[in-house]
């Protein structure tokens, strides 16, 4: 997932570009986003990359492009090893699926690394990086949506106090904001059946 911190500056990018604005952009909003940890460099980094002398050319014959390639290549030539998630030429996901058992361990070392907050203080960070995206883009439409969390791990976020203040806040600072969120992170048929969280 793409960090809250990212979204303007990739907006902004994609803007220039292209030479407008978009008609609809749709972005991925989750109550922890704002304490999401950043794995990767700040996006000035990739756009000066992107920008640079030769860039294409240089993507095209560079070592990760030929591993990509080749990794790609495999996935052709032995159509049931799919890896973890591929895309085809329609750009539709196939995802490898892990039987229950699979399943069920990826879903415990993930609710493993899922940090708990014991205490709440409300930051308007959140809430001035959506209005920022907001206030650049006047004329775009914007369609905010949240990922269904596994049961679990949405009980293990947001039970208590101080899970409560976390999610209600985020969701007021995004209907505030924008209106609107299309807001699937509740417990319901799809978080409740590990079957949906194949991957």
């Amino acid at each position: 997932a793409m960090h809250i911190r990212e979204y303007n500056d990739y907006i902004e990018y994609a803007k220039l570009k292209r030479g407008e604005e978009f008609n609809v952009i749709y972005l991925e909003v989750f109550p922890n986003q704002i304490s999401f940890p950043v794995t990767f460099e700040e996006p000035e980094v990739y756009i000066n990359l992107a920008n640079s002398p030769f860039y294409r050319v240089k993507s095209l014959f560079s070592f990760d492009t030929y591993e990509k390639a080749k990794a790609n290549y495999e996935l052709v030539v032995e159509p049931n090893n799919i890896g973890s998630r591929s895309y085809n030429r329609d750009n539709i996901a196939i995802a490898k699926v892990l039987n229950e058992e699979e399943v069920e361990n990826t879903l415990a070392e993930q609710m493993k690394k899922i940090v708990v907050e014991t205490e709440y203080t409300y930051s308007t960070e959140y809430k001035e990086l959506l209005r920022e995206i907001r206030e650049n883009n006047p004329n775009t439409q914007f369609v905010l949506y949240s990922p269904p969390y596994f049961k679990e791990r949405f009980f293990k976020l947001f039970k208590g106090d101080v899970g409560y203040q976390i999610y209600e806040s985020w969701l007021q600072d995004c209907i505030e904001v924008f209106g609107e969120v299309n807001n699937f992170l509740y417990v319901n048929a799809v978080s409740e059946d590990l079957s949906n969280y194949f991957d």
